[in-house]
């Protein structure tokens, strides 16, 4: 078994991963979706620790988190948890792999999961667009098998039990010569290596074979072939696959990456510019598909206009103008050189993830790359490969290439065999084919000029002082500007966060989608500008919200101030161009439209939103206003926006008062704005009377039933979102293996803290293809009842451990600038200006007793009415909700309203 350990001091979590290099590529004939039947059924319990979910709970006890993935050839299983407790949870992690249960009533019940979570991926567009792709692979290749799995695929067989496969499966290649495990802790190397040798010892090296698919991966005799695909939301796009060698090995010259970057470019002259000039693209992306040892794909996916569906030629004609146009000029060593020196600078300044994520990255690099290169490997660049290069692009053309297209309304002629889309495979008319293969140069394509937002300066500015909060500083034109230096982190980062706050975002529904959509033209206007700042490690956010506009820039400090000013120019000469307003209005539509095809267990959290936030201007209301919005309009919108507006700013990182306050001052210089407004008022909240259990019924066209149950405080004091914190620090965990493991409801059910404006709730959710919601009622207050007896029951000792994960949760240090720039940009919202809310927060939570959560569970939750559901029937079920319960005929019928 690979190991790779990582020890970090002042950590507090810690993290392993193991990844198992098999997956569903490897699932015996005829027993599809077996690898991802294995990984769920190893949560559910080990010889040495027998309980279903005890692992899970644990994890979760002690502010922790748990997840697992199968891909075509990994399995990677992977924990985040409270640094005290990483040694008795790698115990529990370990006997995944040395001896899990698989006991027979499990795998009956986590086989009907399975069944429940392939009826709800049959919705998911790209499971669904997929399935389609598969026709065009060759059959005898793994890839083209189904994956997920279904009572089907996992059902008995004569003389050979689903069981009997498991454990044949996981004896098979489940060998520590095909594991990797990673584990960051705070602990010193070889207290982690002992820990690890002790533990992981233990499983079996079998010595198996990596497996390796020798079967060409697409069907030779399709090529050129074109897929024409119904999509279940609206949705317009166009790809285009290429075959092509493995590169799989060349990561130090990462020839792909070179060609996906001059491909999948924004910037002036790109292909992606050029096409949404013409109105037919919104977006592009361009990079490698599937690749292994022996082979691998090449994708261009584009994301239609309407517009451009009617296109499909010409846009071809501009992908292999765009290829010619690399191969003929854009193979250049200084080219190679600025990405070697993005990738140097991105790997030296990386800001990893969080302990279960790095571990879960780590363990499964250490398949593919050297131990020394396990770090660097996804970054470095060092042999320029130009031969290589212009090989791969031989492979780009017209000849070698299958292309998909998604629409409502095209003609097709059969439906995909796991998934029932619509679609049709036929051959690319060889006529287009002869059109690609002749394109001429053409004049508006470019490829990318030196980027200029690479940073000069990577070395912290050091002689400033440091302040222990954020620092409020007012410049002449009354913006609150909040300053603070932070140099913990060790690299020249910043963030600069700007709210414009005016209450012209949330008078009406019409308000509300104009600030939608003068955001959408801003974000337009400037998409070929900040693409190198992108490269660069420069982002930025704009986005709006009930309050109005903010805007994030994150990345090294020194360019920030070109990019800053570019936005704020085109927040205050926004180009309302009738064509491109078109195009917005159809996106922002469609994605207003889609909210209706979210899994039902997803719209019946949504609904509790529209339910109780005031005001909330539902998808229905803002899909009438947008239809009324012209230039004329915008234009007087932006005109009330900024006549009333608040500016409240924040610097944080390496960066100096005397920079933040020369960006406060561009802010008020650049900004249409007059003198500052009033604070605009927050979200209200609709209060659920006591003695009243509300019920809402949607209508979903979906088979499957849900049901969501929303329990509310009864105030937003520090101490009422205590008890319901902890609270739900004790149910989730129980809550997810009632409903979804012993009572096998499905496989969407979660539960949590559901909070509007800081006034604290409780929700429980699931989803079912075969209980109905009255049913699926019946186990929520069975579970809530046994969860009485629990707490009762609970001892001080347990209490005490919950508690303590909970408190390290909430306390949980910053893993990078960002994750810190959030905490403190939430105070300041908050109005927490001692920007010490989280550790009020988790003093109070220490002071709770088991008592206290005892008599608040009854109060808020057993005996109170103060809740409300939200049902969906389900189109192939019987059976709801209705006695007993108030209909919420309308929001309106809820008229008692906090803030």
């Amino acid at each position: 078994m690979k190991v790779l350990l990582v020890s970090d001091p002042s950590a507090d979590k810690s993290g392993a991963a193991l990844d198992v290099h098999v997956g569903n590529g490897s699932d015996p004939d005829d027993w599809a979706g077996l690898a991802h039947f294995l990984e769920h059924m190893l949560f559910l319990g080990t010889r040495k620790y027998p309980e279903p979910g005890e692992y899970q709970s644990f994890i979760s006890a002690h502010g922790g988190s748990n997840n697992a993935y199968t891909s075509f050839d990994h399995t990677n299983y992977y924990f985040s948890i409270a640094s005290d407790y990483l040694e008795p949870a790698l115990d529990r992690f370990s006997q995944f792999f040395i001896a899990p249960l698989l006991e027979s009533t499990y795998v009956e019940r986590e086989r009907s999961i399975i069944q429940s979570e392939y009826q709800s991926l049959k919705k998911n567009e790209f499971r669904r667009l997929w399935d389609t792709e598969k026709t065009w692979l060759n059959p005898e290749h793994p890839s083209s098998r189904f994956s997920v799995g279904s009572l089907e695929t996992l059902a008995d067989r004569e003389g050979m039990t689903v069981r009997d496969k498991l454990v044949q499966f996981h004896e098979t290649y489940y060998s520590a010569n095909l594991m990797a495990l990673a584990v960051v802790g705070r602990e010193p190397l070889d207290q982690l290596q002992e820990w690890v040798t002790g533990k992981f010892s233990a499983v079996n090296n079998r010595g198996t074979k990596l497996p390796r698919h020798e079967q060409p991966y697409f069907n030779q005799d399709l090529i050129p072939a074109r897929i024409d695909a119904i999509p279940e939301k609206e949705y317009y796009g166009l790809s285009f696959t290429f075959p092509i060698p493995s590169t799989y090995d060349e990561y130090e010259s990462k020839p792909l990456g070179y060609i996906s970057h001059l491909l999948g470019h924004e910037g002036p002259g790109s292909l992606l510019e050029v096409l949404k000039q013409r109105g037919w693209a919104e977006s592009l992306k361009a990079g490698p598909g599937f690749v292994d040892r022996v082979q691998g794909s090449f994708t261009v996916s584009i994301d239609l206009t309407r517009e451009g569906l009617g296109q499909i030629d010409r846009i071809g004609d501009l992908l292999f103008q765009t290829v010619n146009l690399i191969r003929e000029e854009g193979i250049e060593k200084w080219r190679f050189d600025e990405q070697v020196r993005l990738g140097q600078i991105a790997f030296r300044y990386a800001q990893e993830p969080g302990p279960g994520r790095l571990a879960q990255s780590l363990a499964s690099r250490l398949h593919r790359y050297p131990p020394n290169d396990v770090l660097r490997g996804p970054y470095v660049m060092e042999y320029y490969d130009p031969g290589r290069v212009r090989e791969l692009l031989g492979y780009l053309i017209p000849e070698n290439v299958n292309i998909r297209i998604v629409a409502p309304g095209l003609e097709t002629d059969r439906a995909s065999t796991h998934y029932d889309v619509d679609y049709r495979l036929s051959r690319i008319d060889p006529d287009t084919v002869r059109r690609w293969k002749q394109v001429a140069r053409n004049p508006d394509l470019a490829l990318p000029g030196r980027n200029l937002f690479i940073p000069g300066r990577l070395e912290l500015l050091g002689a400033v002082e440091e302040s222990p909060i954020p620092q409020r500083i007012d410049n002449y034109h009354g913006i609150e500007l909040w300053h603070q230096y932070d140099s913990e982190f060790g690299d020249p980062r910043a963030n600069l966060y700007v709210n414009l706050m005016s209450p012209a975002t949330y008078r009406s529904p019409a308000d509300r989608i104009m600030t939608e959509m003068y955001v959408r033209f801003v974000i337009d206007q400037l998409s070929d500008i900040v693409y190198d700042a992108y490269l660069a490690g420069l982002n930025y956010e704009l986005f709006s919200h009930y309050r109005g506009i903010t805007l994030k820039i994150s990345g090294f400090e020194e360019p920030q101030g070109e990019l800053l000013r570019s936005v704020l120019e085109a927040l205050a000469a926004p180009q309302f161009e009738p064509r491109r307003l078109e195009i917005i209005r159809h996106s922002v539509e469609r994605e207003l439209k889609n909210i209706f095809l979210e899994p039902p267990a997803n719209q019946a959290i949504h609904e509790i939103y529209r339910i109780l936030m005031v005001p909330y201007w539902t998808e229905e209301e803002r899909l009438e206003a947008l239809q009324q919005v012209d230039v004329a309009k915008l234009e007087d919108f932006i005109s009330r926006f900024y006549r009333d507006i608040r500016v409240v700013m924040l610097s944080h990182g390496d960066v100096d008062p005397e920079t933040s306050l020369e960006r406060s001052e561009m802010v008020a210089e650049l900004l249409p704005a007059n003198e500052p407004g009033q604070p605009v008022p927050r979200i209200g909240l609709r209060k659920l009377d006591e003695g009243v259990p509300w019920l809402r019924t949607i209508g979903i066209d979906h088979s499957d039933a849900a049901l969501s149950a929303y329990f509310q405080g009864q105030n937003n004091s520090r101490e009422e979102r205590a008890h319901m914190a902890l609270l739900v620090q004790i149910l989730r965990p129980r809550f997810y293996n009632s409903i979804r493991t012993v009572n096998e409801v499905g496989y969407l059910v979660f539960s949590g803290s559901l909070d509007i404006e800081r006034w604290p709730g409780l929700f429980l959710a699931a989803q079912s293809s075969t209980h109905s919601p009255d049913e699926i009622l019946d186990l929520y207050e069975e579970f809530l009842f046994e969860t009485a007896g629990y707490l009762e029951e609970m001892s001080g000792q347990e209490f005490d451990r919950i508690r303590k994960g909970l408190i390290t949760r909430i306390l949980r240090k910053p893993q990078k600038l960002a994750d810190r720039t959030s905490v403190l940009w939430q105070e300041i919202d908050l109005e927490e200006y001692d920007f010490d809310t989280r550790k009020k927060l988790a003093d109070r939570v220490e002071s709770l007793t088991l008592d206290d959560i005892r008599s608040f569970y009854r109060s808020r939750v057993l005996d109170s009415s103060a809740r409300l559901f939200v049902q969906s029937t389900g189109t192939a079920l019987e059976g709801s909700i209705s006695e007993g319960f108030v209909p919420v005929g309308s929001a309106s019928s809820l008229d008692r309203v906090v803030r």
